[in-house]
C-alpha cells in the first residue's frame, strides 16, 4: 500500500524518489516544491476548518493532544492506568480463569 501511495504522489510530482547508490534496495525520498506547497495549503485549509468547527475549543483541545502526544504513557494523562482495568474479552466482560 505504501509503494503506491509514493507512486501516486510521485505521479503528481509532489515527492521524488531516488535510489541509494550504495544500497540499491533503499530509496530516499524529498518533497517537491510543488509537494511542499500542497502541503502548506493543506495544512492552512485543516487549521481552518478546525477552527470553525471547534471554535473556542480549538486551543484547549491542541493544548491536551500536544500533552498526549508528549507524554511517555499518554493513558496516564486521562487519569488512569490501562493496566489497572483488568483483563477483558471482546465484549468488555472481565474473564474468569
Amino acid at each position: 500500500m505504501t509503494s503506491q501511495v509514493l507512486r501516486k504522489l510521485e505521479a503528481k510530482r509532489l515527492l521524488q524518489r531516488r535510489v541509494d547508490p550504495s544500497d540499491s534496495r533503499a530509496e530516499h525520498l524529498s518533497v517537491t516544491p510543488a509537494g511542499a506547497d500542497l502541503a502548506r495549503r493543506a495544512i492552512t485549509e485543516v487549521e481552518r476548518v478546525d477552527a470553525e468547527v471547534l471554535g473556542d475549543a480549538a486551543p484547549a483541545l491542541t493544548d491536551v493532544l500536544q500533552r498526549l502526544a508528549a507524554a511517555p504513557r499518554p493513558e496516564t494523562l486521562l487519569g488512569y492506568d490501562p493496566s489497572d482495568l483488568g483483563q477483558r474479552n471482546d465484549i468488555g466482560r472481565e474473564e474468569t480463569r
